[in-house]
């Protein structure tokens, strides 16, 4: 912790000593009743050492582009948006304090399509400003597998298993540009690339 003194020659003049026709002949300050300040003014401020201001920054999400590998084929899961903007979209949300990323995939795949998954691959980051328009956001996107048959939840107003060659439009987001990195990541196992 740093502290510090500041005298009333340096405070700011809010800060100054009270003129001395406020101090009465008893030493105390005649409107606040409080005993007049007679040397410096001690205004510690006290901070962590390692304090910071916080920073403006893109809010954090994580996606799953969820594979179910008890179906022919290894369709993928899209959800129809309850909440503007609407669209079909990967399932996926907010990263919640306490979590990591991976961990909020599991539980956004679990919230939003009722299936329980297994991350396999990061794809890629997606942080292009602009891709969200309810505010600036990057997206850690993961592949998943999962069994079973997915029921659309919490913030999906329905849900559908298609393959990559029948995606249902219009696609919320950036999703059609990450869905075409998915593609290429299925045929030749190469994540998406830096942009």
């Amino acid at each position: 912790m740093r502290r510090g003194i500041i005298r009333p020659r340096e405070a700011d003049a809010a800060w100054r000593l009270p003129p001395r026709s406020l101090s009465g002949p008893d030493g105390f300050d005649k409107a606040t009743g409080r005993e007049a300040p007679t040397g410096p003014i001690d205004l510690t401020i006290t901070c962590p050492d390692n304090a910071m201001a916080k920073p403006v920054t893109p809010l954090l999400a994580a996606d799953a582009i969820i594979e179910l590998i008890d179906q022919p084929g290894r369709p993928i899961v899209l959800i129809e948006r309850l909440n503007p903007p609407f669209g079909w979209a990967i399932p996926g949300g907010f990263v919640d304090l306490g979590e990591s990323i991976e961990q909020a995939a599991i539980r956004e795949a679990r919230e939003e399509v009722t299936l329980d998954i297994r991350l396999i691959a990061l794809l890629g980051l997606y942080s292009q400003p602009g891709r969200d328009p309810r505010g600036s956001t990057a997206s850690a996107v993961y592949v998943a597998e999962a069994s079973g048959w997915p029921q659309a939840a919490d913030d999906a107003k329905s849900i559908t298993v298609v393959t990559l060659d029948a995606l249902p439009e219009p696609l919320a987001f950036d999703h059609a540009m990450i869905l075409a990195d998915y593609r290429i990541f299925r045929e030749t196992g190469q994540t998406a690339p830096l942009r």
